[in-house]
């Protein structure tokens, strides 16, 4: 008999889960509504008790040697709340199970796997995406990220077992060793990757040695792009957290910049600043944080055979001005 496919087994999950967190209530259909590496969601429709909701299944991935982890999972969803009930944040609540666990283990039998899965519920939010080419949008988004940053940095969790993943010195040179397989398969120029690889050491040691003051440190988002802010009448609400972690909130800016055109970047910057006001990053320190970015993001294409990586050339050249002082972020 023929195996089912990995999608059978992970629906499998998300109806055991289902049935925890909504302890006997009908929960309605499940229509799956994005799948990113490692992750699947489903739209759980209204149930007798409940309105639309959004179930998340965090699944083992053993080719690539990952496998959830429960720690940093839980940790974000106590952010969240947090940001919600403190800061003003507006982003879909977290629902916990009759039990409280608002991160739920769920093992079943698969070909695919053989350690648990991990399962959240939260809220379901309609609302447009926000468009990076709008100017009045962009602008939103820096309001939205100032004021984010704002609560996060005079945060402190409660919870002694709060763990979320840093960006750091370890996170870029994974990202770099990452590219050394595209190396091996021509998809990227010997010579492009040691202009990358020397790049990475030059942002490195240059913010290791003037690090962000204390004021800028804190849980970032980590891909808070526009089209991660949904617009609600006159409501801006900011989804998908999965990547956030601890790390300098210059790290959070430049990713988003990476989305821009130059003439935005400013808009974004200059109204971020107009926020936050304090501990805001020097064009230098966005540009060493652009350039880190751009690697790590390459290197979540690695796996993908199709992936040509045709925008490395244009970052290498981003990279020689980097290293020749030469600023590239407004123009």
């Amino acid at each position: 008999m023929d195996t089912p496919p990995k999608g059978h087994f992970l629906k499998l999950v998300a109806h055991k889960a289902l049935d925890l967190f909504v302890a006997g209530d009908s929960p309605g259909d499940l229509q799956q509504v994005g799948h990113i590496s490692g992750c699947i969601k489903f739209a759980v429709d209204p149930g007798e008790s409940h309105d639309r909701q959004l179930l998340a299944v965090h699944y083992p991935r053993p080719e690539r040697n990952f496998k959830p982890d429960a720690a940093h999972l839980r940790s974000r969803k106590q952010f969240l709340i947090n940001a919600i009930d403190h800061g003003g944040i507006q982003t879909p609540r977290p629902i916990p199970t009759p039990d409280g666990e608002l991160v739920i283990p769920i093992e079943i039998e698969s070909p695919y796997w053989d350690s648990p899965c991990y399962c959240s519920l939260t809220e379901w939010q309609n609302g447009d995406p926000l468009n990076q080419d709008d100017t009045n949008h962009v602008e939103i988004v820096g309001k939205e990220m100032a004021s984010l940053h704002n609560f996060a940095n005079g945060w402190e969790p409660e919870d002694d077992h709060f763990s979320l993943p840093s960006f750091d010195r370890n996170t870029w040179m994974t990202a770099l060793e990452k590219l050394d397989s595209a190396v091996e398969d021509g998809r990227i120029l010997p010579e492009h990757y040691n202009t990358l690889f020397e790049s990475t050491q030059l942002a490195i040691l240059e913010l290791e040695a003037a690090p962000g003051p204390e004021n800028r440190i804190g849980i970032i988002h980590g891909d808070m792009m526009p089209g991660n802010l949904l617009q609600a009448g006159p409501d801006i609400w900011i989804i998908d957290f999965d990547n956030s972690g601890i790390g300098d909130f210059a790290q959070d800016i430049a990713w988003v910049l990476t989305q821009l055109t130059p003439e935005n970047r400013r808009v974004f910057v200059n109204t971020y600043a107009s926020v936050r006001r304090k501990g805001s990053p020097t064009q230098r320190e966005l540009e060493l944080h652009f350039i880190l970015s751009q690697i790590y993001s390459s290197s979540w294409w690695v796996n993908d055979p199709g992936h040509k990586f045709s925008s490395i050339p244009n970052l290498c050249e981003l990279c020689r001005k980097l290293k020749h002082g030469r600023s590239f972020l407004y123009t």
